[in-house]
């Protein structure tokens, strides 16, 4: 999914640009041809929740493609597939959001407090994962 959007990593969602919400809403009232979703370049829409037309039928296209270059064709991985869709889109639209700016803030600001809540993250699971470490050997 991620090289069908143009990214290496999930944190390169940031530099993506996305479909207009104008777009996507002209798609969902009445499946306008000349601006439908593509799988190349594949364009999340992050103002629409997944379940949205422009997200569903980028959801439909990603899994036949997946389907018939890998003769996928029982329901139940079909299913999972989906799922692993709606997870990542999940994930992207949450790096997405953690990367707007907020009232006043410039890019500069943005990328102190995109640094500093994960090295906030971090320390935290710094500090756990060594609780789990250090209870082990007490109980030797």
């Amino acid at each position: 999914m991620n090289a069908r959007i143009g990214i290496i990593r999930d944190e390169g969602i940031v530099k993506v640009e996305g479909p207009s919400k104008a777009t996507v809403d002209k798609f969902a009232e009445d499946g306008d041809s000349e601006a439908r979703p593509s799988l190349r370049p594949m364009r999340l829409c992050f103002e629409v929740p997944y379940k949205h037309p422009w997200n569903e039928e980028l959801c439909e296209l990603l899994l036949d493609d997946i389907c018939a270059h890998n003769g996928i064709s029982d329901e139940d991985d079909i299913d999972v597939l989906y799922t692993l869709f709606c997870q990542r889109f999940t994930i992207l639209r949450t790096i997405a959001n953690r990367h707007e700016p907020r009232h006043g803030e410039d890019e500069t600001q943005v990328a102190k407090r995109v640094v500093q809540k994960k090295q906030a993250t971090l320390k935290n699971q710094r500090k756990n994962s060594r609780r789990n470490t250090v209870s082990m050997y007490e109980s030797r």
